[in-house]
């Protein structure tokens, strides 16, 4: 099965600009794919937030066995971004 694992970067206003990374996982993702950028962008100071999206916000498996829990489903997710 091929894979899908990207690194999509929004902004969001409100008040004060949030950068946050949000990476689309399913079951099986490659998780050492996104693990530099991620690691990265989430270091104290760089004004971004690493989460996860995924079709539901049940847990999925990666490959190397690792167990994520979604912070958005593409249901919950708002995808009103200023690129």
């Amino acid at each position: 099965m091929k894979l899908f694992y990207d690194v999509y970067i929004y902004k969001k206003y409100g008040g004060h600009t949030n950068e946050k990374s949000v990476s689309f996982i399913t079951d099986g993702f490659s998780d050492w794919e996104a693990s530099y950028v991620t690691a990265e962008l989430n270091k104290p100071g760089t004004g971004f937030q690493v989460q996860t999206i995924a079709i539901d916000k049940d847990p999925k498996i990666s490959m190397g066995g690792l167990t994520v829990l979604p912070d958005y489903s593409l249901q919950d997710f708002s995808f009103n971004w200023n690129l």
